[in-house]
C-alpha cells in the first residue's frame, strides 16, 4: 500500500545493522512513530481516505530522510525509521524534523526516540516506550527514550 519495506524486512535489516555496529562501534537510531488520530481519519473519509493518508505519510518519511536510511511500515499506521551511524542528538533533530513536515502536510504523529546501544531488543523496548511517553504527554511529540538500563 505505502510501497515501504515491512515489519519483517526492517527487523531482517536492523540485526544486519546492529552486527555491523558491534563489529565497527557504529550508532544507530531508531524511531517509532504512530499517527494520532488516524482512526477518525477512517471514520470520517474512508478507508480510501485513510489509504491516501497512510502514502502521504510515507512520502514525507521518505523525501525526509538520508539515502540509505530505512523507512518500514510497522503496521496498521505505525511506522519506523532506522537512522544509520546516528547517535541521539542526530536522531531527536531528524524525528523533530519528520514531526514538522508531517505537521505541514496536516498529519499529527507521535515519535518515541532510541539509540542503539548494545541490545537489539532493549533498541526497541526503549523506542516503543519513548513512543508510549510522547502519547501520554499528547499529540504530535517527539521523546527520547531513556538510555539503556535507565527505565
Amino acid at each position: 500500500l505505502t510501497g515501504l519495506y515491512n515489519h519483517a524486512y526492517l527487523l531482517q535489516a536492523l540485526r544486519q545493522e546492529v552486527l555491523r555496529a558491534k563489529r565497527h562501534g557504529l550508532k544507530a537510531g531508531l524511531f517509532l512513530l504512530d499517527l494520532d488520530d488516524f482512526k477518525r481519519v477512517n471514520d470520517e473519509g474512508g478507508h480510501r481516505e485513510g489509504d491516501r493518508y497512510l502514502r502521504r505519510v510515507a512520502r514525507a518519511l521518505v523525501s525526509g530522510v538520508r539515502r540509505g536510511d530505512l523507512v518500514a511500515r510497522w503496521g496498521g499506521d505505525e511506522f519506523a525509521v532506522l537512522l544509520l551511524g546516528t547517535g541521539e542528538k542526530e536522531a531527536v533533530e531528524v524525528a523533530e524534523r519528520l514531526g514538522r513536515r508531517l505537521q505541514e502536510e496536516g498529519v499529527s504523529a507521535s515519535l518515541g526516540v532510541a539509540v542503539y546501544a548494545g541490545d537489539l531488543e532493549d533498541l526497541f523496548l526503549r523506542a516503543d516506550q519513548a513512543l508510549y511517553r510522547a502519547k501520554a504527554l499528547g499529540k504530535g511529540r517527539v521523546v527520547l527514550a531513556s538510555p539503556q538500563g535507565r527505565r
